[in-house]
């Protein structure tokens, strides 16, 4: 059972136009309150700092690593709700955050009655995944640590770490050049385009332990 109280949103969508007709919707509903709009890094931050809501909504759609990493840190410290809006083929849209780690994920072709239900669900402590995506949702993938070398679990571990590829070579005892090749190919394995991506990945899989 849904209990219906009020929720303060703080709506983190890049587009005006769309971010304001969303913000008009919702607060057509009595219990939903937009508190905060943003687009950038550096607003979302801003207003981390106030708290002064329940849930962030964001169609995570401006694929900027610092932005990705800000979202992330508000899922770290699990005291706020996160929802995605996601186009049919959301898998591609997360920069590198898991599924699992979002509380609620609802497709953008999805009625704003579905994405008022996701708020109150998540609001309540409880997590909405459209149906539609769970239909849409691929297969388990292996584990991708399994099919990366010891040579590249150990690089991973120091890009984690904040190394640089001189840094890395030193400690290492190869050529900075083998290192490239090495990074290069682990960016490849585990799907991700730099280092702070890697970095996010080696956490969420427990490559290293902060």
């Amino acid at each position: 059972m849904v209990i219906i109280m009020n929720v303060r949103i703080l709506l983190s969508i890049e587009y005006n136009i769309y971010r304001k007709s969303l913000k008009g919707m919702l607060e057509k509903y009595n219990n939903i309150y937009v508190a905060g709009e943003v687009s950038f890094l550096e607003d979302i931050e801003e207003k981390q700092q106030d708290r002064d809501y329940n849930i962030i909504v964001t169609d995570m759609h401006t694929r900027n690593v610092l932005y990705a990493d800000a979202i992330y840190k508000s899922i770290l410290c699990n005291k706020i709700g996160i929802i995605a809006l996601l186009p049919s083929n959301g898998v591609n849209e997360l920069s590198g955050i898991p599924i699992e780690q979002f509380d609620g994920i609802v497709l953008l072709s999805s009625e704003i009655d579905k994405l008022v239900r996701a708020i109150h669900i998540v609001n309540n402590n409880g997590r909405y995944v459209d149906d539609c995506f769970n239909q849409k949702k691929q297969p388990d993938n292996e584990d991708t640590t399994s099919i990366l070398t010891n040579r590249e679990l150990e690089i991973l571990k120091l890009i984690a770490k904040g190394c640089f590829n001189k840094e890395i070579a030193s400690q290492m005892g190869i050529t900075e050049r083998t290192v490239k090749n090495h990074v290069s190919n682990i960016f490849k394995k585990i799907d991700v385009c730099d280092r702070t991506q890697a970095a996010i990945y080696a956490i969420r899989n427990n490559i290293v332990i902060l």
